[in-house]
């Protein structure tokens, strides 16, 4: 009794406990919470499309890293859908047009980012609306 009495206030058998309680609670946590995979596939789009462009700057960032990209280029955002929803595909994240997809068939998939804005142009003939008092847009139409 008298060994236990005078080590516990030991600082080097403190240390010591400290550091094997340390050493187990790090061995728990990485049983119970696995390190993120070094190598991932993401679907982009068209092999001459920006999203391909795009995909190939998050592949340079991502290989300084140490993480090792996979891009598949596929036929657009309604390929990269189905390829995410099919869980043998190998896709692991994909590059996707804002508002397409319809939650209700995909509950389970989640947005991370915005990467950029897509313009919408709307292109019409001042022709065919001849009866209407007012035109699309804020630019009146060019006079001929």
């Amino acid at each position: 009794m008298d060994f236990i009495r005078k080590n516990i206030y030991n600082p080097l058998a403190v240390g010591v406990a400290f550091l094997i309680l340390v050493a187990i609670l790090f061995a728990i946590l990485w049983v119970l919470v696995p390190p993120p995979p070094r190598s991932i596939e993401l679907a982009t789009g068209f092999p001459t499309g920006l999203y391909q462009q795009f995909g190939e700057k998050i592949q340079a960032e991502l290989a300084r890293e140490g993480v090792s990209l996979k891009l598949r280029t596929t036929g657009g955002t309604s390929d990269n859908l189905a390829l995410l929803s099919n869980p043998e595909s190998g896709v692991d994240f994909a590059m996707v047009q804002g508002g397409v997809a319809d939650l209700s068939k995909h509950p389970n998939f989640v947005s991370i980012a915005g990467v950029f804005y897509e313009p919408a142009w709307v292109w019409y003939r001042e022709s065919s609306f001849q009866n209407e008092s007012w035109t699309i847009g804020l630019i009146e139409p060019a006079k001929r």
